[in-house]
């Protein structure tokens, strides 16, 4: 089993060339990444809808991008900013997530 050392060895050999930044609504959703030397939490007050803060905010193009849930417009608007996106594409995420209740 990889110790969290490791894996945090290896995300950050992942990001060294380019930032991960978690966009997200609220900013304590991000927080459990923050040793990490090239993630940044991008959020806003009061909280927008992470679309929103996709389309308004500048990145650095091709950088990493991850959001706390999917969904079509975030994917097109990563699409036409060149961003990569590192969440499961949304109708893959949305099959699963409506066949199980909460």
């Amino acid at each position: 089993m990889i110790s969290n050392k490791e894996l945090r060895d290896k995300i950050e050999k992942k990001i060294s060339k380019k930032p991960l930044f978690y966009v997200t609504r609220y900013k304590e959703r991000g927080s459990g990444l923050g040793k990490l030397l090239n993630y940044k939490i991008v959020a806003t007050t009061p909280p927008k809808d992470t679309a929103e803060i996709l389309e308004k905010k500048s990145f650095p193009l091709k950088s990493n991008i991850i959001v706390f849930k999917n969904n079509a417009s975030i994917q097109r608007i990563c699409k036409e900013k060149k961003l990569k996106l590192l969440n499961p594409d949304y109708h893959l995420v949305e099959k699963y997530e409506n066949k199980i209740s909460q």
